[in-house]
């Protein structure tokens, strides 16, 4: 199974600090760490807090003097399967082992019960109802560390895209977001445009 490696998100981590060009030293002040936690988080020898982990993440999405000037990304994300075997959704095309999410007993739509990982990617379960099967939704954190994990796979989005297709899944949301980093998108101007 494509179960999620803790040591090879520091890698990848790792990776993306360098192709930033940053040091060590440079990415752990600004999440408020220390360099040797940061080192040891790279190296797969020591695990990072949800809060500090998610602050590397966004750290990490921030974008260099080299890439564009805008940018599209998915924000926000729900795919549904008309099958109950979430476990198999989970590890297969998510890529998150089992033991790295927590259970709630409670679930908004009618399911009995939800997996969550980092409180931004959540499955929510059925109990033998194919009809209502199983639902993975993602907010726009959960959208980056999908990113994220897909990268740390070598895989690509449109390489997930497909094994949910092949899955039989659904895509019944998919919201996209347009970055501008530059600041070249004047909203009130085009929302005079959009009247």
């Amino acid at each position: 199974m494509n179960e999620i490696d803790l040591k090879k998100v520091g890698q990848s981590a790792k990776l993306t600090r360098e192709q930033h060009g940053w040091t060590q030293k440079d990415v752990a002040e600004k999440i408020g760490v220390s360099r040797s936690l940061l080192a040891k988080f790279e190296c797969g020898t020591r695990n990072l807090s949800e809060d500090t982990l998610n602050r590397l993440l966004d750290f990490l999405q921030i974008p260099t003097e080299e890439e564009p000037t805008h940018q599209v990304i998915i924000d926000y994300l729900t795919i549904h399967f008309f099958s109950c075997n979430y476990q198999k959704f989970i590890e297969d095309i998510l890529g998150i082992a089992m033991k790295h999410l927590e259970f709630y007993e409670s679930a908004p739509l009618g399911y009995i019960g939800r997996y969550t990982w980092n409180n931004v990617i959540n499955i929510l379960i059925s109990a033998n109802d194919p009809n209502k099967g199983t639902l993975i939704e993602l907010s726009g954190q959960g959208c980056r560390r999908l990113s994220m994990l897909i990268k740390v796979r070598k895989r690509n989005w449109k390489n997930f895209i497909q094994q949910v297709f092949d899955y039989q899944g659904n895509f019944t949301r998919i919201d996209f977001t347009l970055d501008d980093y530059v600041g070249m998108l004047d909203i009130p101007t085009l929302a005079k445009k959009s009247i």
